[in-house]
C-alpha cells in the first residue's frame, strides 16, 4: 500500500471518527434531556404541521404567543395563566418550531407565523380575540394585524422586535442551510440549547433578577429546545440567520387594531429606546414600563403585568 493510500485511508478514519462522536454526542443530549411529559394540551392539525396548545379559564377569549428566542415555549406564560384565567379563556401555543409542536424542514418566517396565528383564531378559537405576543413574535403578530383584520380584536406586545433589526440577506441563505446539516448543524444547536446554555441566557438576559433564575424554567426550555431531538434546529437556524426578521414600523402605523406596548426597562437584547421610537410612530398608544425586569416582564413581575393588560382589554 503506497503512501498516499494511506494518508486518504488514515483521513477517512479519522472522519469518520470525528463524526461518531458528533454522533454520540447529539444522542447524549437528548437522552440528558429527557422526554418532555407534558401532555394536558391538545393538538391543531395546522397546514405545515401539528400545533400544541391549551386552554385555561373562562370569559373572553386571550391568545398568548411565546418568545421565539431558542428554547422557548408555552411555559414562559404560566404566571400569567395563573393570573389571569379567572376573567379570560386563555389560549397557550407552542409556535411551529418551538415546545411540542411539529418542526418541519422550512424557512421559518413572520409572514409564517402570521398566518399561523390567524389560521388558529378561525379555526381552534373560532372567534376574535385579544392577542398578547412577546418579543420577537410581536412581529408575527403585527403582520396578522395587518394583513388578517378583525381576528384580533386588541394587541399587546411584549418589547416587540422590528424596529431596529437585521434582516436576511443573500448570504444568510448558505448559513441557513448549513445550520440545518444534520449531524453538524444538530450538534451546533444541542451546544446552543445545553442547558448551561439555557441557564446562561436566562440568567444574562431573561431576568434582572439573578436571584430568580426560576430553575422551573430553565428546565422547561431546556426539555423544549429537545423535545423532537434535531428538528429544532431548522427554526433555529432560521431565527440565527434574520429570516424571522422584519421592520413592521409601517404596520403599527397603518393598522387600526388597538395596541398596547410593554417593555422591561433593562432589556439588553431589544433596548428600551426602541420603544421610544415606537411612541413616536403610535404616540396615542398606551405604553406600560416595567421597572428592573428584562426579556421577560410578565414573569418577574406577573402580577403587575396582568394588571396592566387586564386594564388594557378592559
Amino acid at each position: 500500500m503506497n503512501k498516499k493510500l494511506k494518508s486518504v485511508l488514515k483521513s477517512a478514519g479519522i472522519a469518520a471518527a470525528s463524526l461518531g462522536a458528533v454522533k454520540i454526542f447529539n444522542q447524549l443530549s437528548y437522552m440528558a434531556a429527557g422526554k418532555n411529559n407534558d401532555i394536558d394540551g391538545e393538538y391543531y392539525d395546522w397546514s405545515y404541521g401539528r400545533i400544541y396548545y391549551k386552554v385555561k379559564g373562562h370569559g373572553k377569549p386571550l391568545l398568548l404567543i411565546h418568545s421565539l428566542y431558542t428554547s422557548c415555549c408555552m411555559a414562559e406564560w404560566d404566571k400569567t395563566v395563573d393570573e389571569l384565567s379567572t376573567k379570560y379563556k386563555i389560549y397557550t401555543i407552542d409556535m411551529l418550531g418551538y415546545g411540542m409542536s411539529s418542526k418541519p424542514k422550512m424557512t421559518y418566517t413572520a409572514f409564517i407565523y402570521a398566518s399561523l396565528i390567524k389560521d388558529f383564531i378561525e379555526n381552534v378559537i373560532k372567534e376574535p380575540c385579544f392577542v398578547i405576543a412577546a418579543n420577537n413574535s410581536g412581529a408575527a403578530a403585527v403582520t396578522c394585524a395587518k394583513i388578517y383584520q378583525n381576528y384580533i380584536t386588541k394587541l399587546m406586545l411584549v418589547s416587540p422586535n422590528g424596529i431596529n433589526d437585521p434582516m436576511a440577506v443573500n448570504a444568510s441563505k448558505f448559513k441557513r442551510i448549513l445550520m440545518e446539516i444534520p449531524l453538524l448543524g444538530t450538534a451546533y444547536y444541542n451546544i446552543k440549547t445545553s442547558k448551561p446554555a439555557v441557564k446562561a441566557f436566562i440568567n444574562n438576559y431573561g431576568f434582572f433578577a439573578k436571584e430568580n433564575s426560576y430553575a422551573e424554567i430553565i428546565n422547561q426550555f431546556y426539555k423544549s429546545a429537545h423535545s423532537e431531538k434535531g428538528n429544532a434546529r431548522y427554526a433555529f437556524a432560521s431565527l440565527i440567520t434574520n429570516f424571522m426578521n422584519m421592520d413592521i414600523k409601517q404596520y403599527i402605523a397603518d393598522i387600526k387594531t388597538p395596541i398596547c406596548v410593554a417593555w422591561g426597562e433593562e432589556n439588553l437584547i431589544n433596548s428600551i429606546d426602541n420603544m421610544e421610537k415606537m411612541r413616536e410612530i403610535m404616540p396615542h398608544c398606551r405604553y406600560y414600563i416595567f421597572e428592573k425586569t428584562r426579556l421577560f416582564p410578565h414573569i418577574e413581575n406577573s402580577v403587575e403585568f396582568a394588571n396592566s393588560a387586564e386594564d388594557f382589554f378592559r
